[in-house]
């Protein structure tokens, strides 16, 4: 599913107004959640998974021109999955809901 196809949905589901307003609370979402990731380095949705920030081993980097060294630091983003994200994924929903 493309963005513009994700925010149609998005837009049906909430009943809001148009594609703009869709994108808005989707921008507003992704600032939050980086911001939060940024404070914590791990942001937990309970049931949903673990989300976390992991720094990884600075890796020597050479320019082909001029042959300029550095160090490059890296950071990678993990995602857990938690209990209710597998169950949904694997269509195996609670009877109660």
């Amino acid at each position: 599913m493309k963005e513009i196809e994700f925010l149609k949905l998005y837009k049906e589901k909430r009943g809001l107004k148009n594609l703009n307003e869709a994108k808005k609370r989707m921008d507003i979402f992704w600032d939050t959640f980086f911001e939060a990731l940024e404070l914590e380095k791990e942001l937990k949705f309970k049931d949903w998974g673990v989300f976390e920030v992991k720094d990884v081993a600075a890796r020597k980097v050479v320019s082909p021109k001029g042959g300029l060294s550095y160090t490059q630091p890296k950071k990678k983003l993990k995602f857990k999955t938690g209990l209710k994200f597998r169950d949904e994924i694997n269509g195996k929903r609670d009877i109660d809901e």
